[in-house]
């Protein structure tokens, strides 16, 4: 399967500070959005699963998020009690967190994937199918074990998605959510990294630009994955040992795409971009204190 390098570049670990050190615990990813009125800006933002965030704000642990630096190094920047977005309308079956976060592409070696207000709610909808069952997914994740001393170093994982259920799916950490079933085995620090599908070449048209970054199609956010008792899995035998926590399915939860760019472009943050909008308009700021991407002005054809 072919990963192309920029997909690697979004991902960022989410983690805590033990005596100096960066400790990761859980995936983020860095995505834009847009305007249609706003033509020459792009709102950049950090995305990750929300019942990582949760736990850790139970537990008064400061966030902070770990990046990577063009010259090898890291820059580790603490995230503090800023505002993150939830699902507006149904945060309890949409483990999604979206923050307002802009990084010095200059300085930082990450790069944002597009996410555009306009992603099918079922990519069976619009008849291209470019997810569907059977569909080879991958995603870029934190490996703790191996995620690099003095650099982010993200791993992929491959798959396919085993079902497409329009029920939802209870989960150990998040309750009962709207998601796609992947056979991709998971470990900590899995939940949320961006998963992606390469769809068939005939099918990898221009007319897909939206849906898609360079030659992938983005299909959503690793929650984690499913254990035997979150199945309805039962021991059998009166001298069975029943399972455990750790009674691991193999199958993984993914957040859809679209859940995601809702949550993206909910009522609270398009406000929030609408006065960066007239703050940019007054010239009350440069690019990088309103906390927007300048984009290469589109010429005009025909």
């Amino acid at each position: 399967m072919f990963v192309a390098d920029e997909v690697s570049k979004s991902v960022v670990f989410i983690g805590a500070m033990e005596e100096g050190v960066f400790r990761p615990q859980a995936t983020g990813f860095l995505v834009l959005a847009y305007q249609r009125r706003i033509p020459d800006v792009a709102f950049p933002h950090l995305v990750t699963t929300a019942h990582v965030l949760a736990a850790m704000q139970r537990k008064r642990i400061p966030i902070y998020c770990c990046l990577n630096r063009r010259d090898g190094s890291t820059a580790v920047v603490p995230l503090g009690n800023k505002k993150w977005f939830l699902h507006h309308e149904e945060p309890q079956t949409t483990d999604v967190a979206v923050l307002p976060f802009w990084v010095d592409l200059d300085v930082l070696d990450h790069d944002y994937i597009p996410l555009f207000n306009r992603v099918e709610r079922s990519p069976r909808a619009s008849g291209l199918n470019l997810l569907n069952v059977g569909a080879e997914i991958f995603a870029i994740s934190l490996y703790r074990a191996g995620s690099g001393a003095e650099r982010n170093i993200p791993i992929v994982r491959i798959g396919n998605v085993a079902s497409m259920p329009e029920d939802l799916i209870p989960t150990r950490h998040a309750g009962d959510l709207t998601a796609y079933l992947v056979e991709l085995r998971s470990s900590t620090g899995l939940s949320g990294s961006p998963v992606f599908a390469n769809p068939p070449l005939e099918r990898a048209s221009r007319s897909l630009d939206e849906a898609m970054w360079g030659e992938h199609v983005f299909v959503g956010l690793m929650h984690g994955h499913l254990d035997a008792p979150d199945i309805g899995e039962e021991s059998r035998g009166e001298h069975a040992a029943p399972f455990t926590v750790g009674s691991h399915t193999g199958i993984g939860v993914v957040i859809p795409g679209w859940k995601i760019v809702e949550t993206l472009y909910q009522p609270d943050s398009l406000a929030q971009m609408r006065s960066v909008t007239s703050a940019r308009r007054a010239q009350e700021g440069s690019a990088r204190e309103l906390g927007v991407i300048p984009l290469p002005r589109r010429r005009k054809t025909g």
